[in-house]
């Protein structure tokens, strides 16, 4: 059995010796690290957690959007979360696990019922490009989702913001949670629910598609740290600015392998 951990029903989604900070670009890698080819470049793993997650339960592709890609989501999402979000940013998730954030569910992108035929092309574009990174998803794990749930944004402010150690509700949504990252990179924390000394980060820079699935998605915590002290990759603080997401789900089904 394991231990309680805070479980969310859907998003609503420095030490006293001075860390170096990094500047980053999404085509030089430089906040990857140091000698890790591949995939592992991503991962920080460690003396509690040495072994990485296996490929199909913790992926990063780092690429999945051109920068004209990025812009122009981001662009959208802005307008998303600008018209819906018009509270400004909160802090009073009700469990206290998300600072600093905006959030709303789309089900379409265009900006009201009356919207111009260059409105109707945006919301082409962008259910394509949800339907690219959910067909990819569905390409690495090799077997189609029946259903796939509407796409969620979450902003995090510039600073002072973030995610608490969490795992997604388990009756709110199936086996992948998976995002689009967008502006800024991010330190994600993974933790054992049973034990959550033994953790592993990972790093997920603008333009880059990631899913979590079955054990990652059960028995790990995720977090995006509010302490600017823990939001550091291979000893480098990775200073925090605002941050869009776009989070998708599959629907929950009967029978959720992977889940103890």
């Amino acid at each position: 059995m394991l231990p309680p951990a805070r479980l969310l029903p859907r998003l609503r989604l420095c030490s006293s010796q001075a860390r170096p900070r990094a500047s980053f670009s999404t085509a030089s890698g430089a906040l990857l690290g140091p000698s890790s080819p591949g995939r592992l470049a991503f991962l920080e793993l460690n003396a509690s957690h040495p072994e990485p997650p296996g490929e199909l339960e913790l992926f990063v592709e780092p690429s999945f959007l051109s920068p004209e890609e990025q812009e122009r989501l981001a662009k959208l999402c802005n307008r998303k979360l600008k018209r819906l979000c018009r509270d400004g940013y909160q802090d009073g998730h009700y469990d206290g696990v998300i600072k600093g954030y905006k959030e709303c569910t789309i089900s379409g992108w265009n900006p009201d019922l009356s919207s111009s035929t260059s409105d109707n092309q945006d919301d082409i574009w962008c259910r394509e490009i949800i339907g690219r990174a959910e067909r990819r998803i569905e390409q690495v794990v090799g077997e189609q989702r029946k259903r796939w749930m509407d796409p969620h944004l979450l902003e995090l402010r510039d600073g002072n913001s973030g995610i608490g150690a969490h795992v997604d509700h388990l009756t709110a949504s199936g086996r992948i949670v998976a995002g689009i990252c967008l502006l800024t990179p991010a330190v994600m924390i993974f933790r054992r629910r049973d034990t959550p000394s033994k953790h592993f980060k990972t790093l997920l820079m603008p333009g880059c598609l990631y899913f979590q699935r079955d054990s990652v998605r059960y028995n790990y915590t995720h977090e995006i740290p509010i302490d600017g002290a823990e939001h550091t990759f291979h000893g480098k603080e990775i200073e925090r600015h605002r941050r869009i997401v776009v989070l998708m789900r599959d629907a929950l089904s009967t029978r959720q392998p992977g889940q103890r």
